[in-house]
């Protein structure tokens, strides 16, 4: 099927985005982030809207050169979307669901692939949740943006800024728990990255490299979903690493699905 691509940019496309999103709700987090947090016409960020006979049936997303797809219809040919991400000049990284970015993989001419990272797509299955210890936890605010830059900083995930938290909190209305030492350090973390009435995406869980291996992940992650359970949210995430795969899977997650992530350079 043959696609009429649209730019999205006004406020009533939003509201089409928006509903189009309630009908992945899942995938649609994701892509529903960005525009929560900075809203269309943010120079950093694009829709592209994909039509067959005036139905909605797939949306390309632009943060800054990183690009994803968002459909569930495999018989779509999604070529036009692919050549416009490829007629920017830059594309990083995709994402998506695995045959989605399998297509851009196999239909860039101008980039080619330098590293894969399949991703785990799991949600909290209510009746199988076993919540682990909450001893020591709290709910962290805006006001705790430096303690959390000291216990990101130097790990995987320093990129995480007093700034960027404090933003998360005020303005994009994301949610975090966090492991306080006897001395007033921050040991572990987990927040949302997004909400809606129905579900949450949760993200940069962390435990600070030399307190791991003592379920501190499990106790912040236990707290977090305990609150957005009884706020009516189903919390979901993806994960690639086998260790935290565990615990996720023994709080009570399930995998649903897969994701996809691959970084590209320009060819030779």
């Amino acid at each position: 099927m043959q696609l009429e691509i649209v730019k999205m940019a006004d406020g009533e496309q939003e509201a089409e985005l928006r509903a189009f999103w309630g009908k992945d709700p899942y995938y649609g987090l994701f892509f529903s982030g960005n525009m929560r947090s900075m809203g269309l016409g943010d120079p950093m960020l694009d829709y592209w809207g994909g039509y067959v006979q005036g139905r909605l049936a797939a949306v390309l997303m632009r943060y800054r050169a990183n690009w994803s797809i968002l459909t569930q219809e495999e018989a779509l040919d999604l070529s036009p979307m692919i050549r416009l991400a490829e007629d920017s000049g830059t594309v990083n990284t995709v994402t998506g669901r695995v045959w989605v970015v399998e297509r851009f993989e196999q239909q860039l001419t101008r980039f080619v692939i330098e590293e894969q990272s399949p991703s785990h797509f799991c949600t909290l299955q209510v009746e199988r949740f076993a919540p682990a210890a909450t001893d020591g936890v709290r709910q962290a605010f805006s006001a705790d943006g430096e303690k959390i830059r000291e216990l990101y900083q130097g790990g995987e995930m320093d990129y995480l800024s007093a700034e960027i938290f404090r933003r998360r909190m005020e303005k994009e209305g994301a949610r975090c728990y966090v492991l306080e030492a006897e001395d007033g350090r921050l040991i572990a973390c987990a927040m949302t990255l997004v909400e809606t009435e129905q579900a949450a995406m949760i993200g940069t869980v962390y435990t600070h490299p030399v307190e791991r291996g003592k379920g501190y992940a499990s106790r912040v992650m236990s707290a977090l979903c305990a609150a957005l359970l009884a706020d009516g949210k189903e919390p979901c995430l993806f994960y690639s690493n086998p260790a935290a795969g565990t615990v996720y899977l023994r709080l009570g997650f399930a995998d649903i699905g897969t994701f996809k992530m691959t970084d590209f350079q320009a060819a030779d």
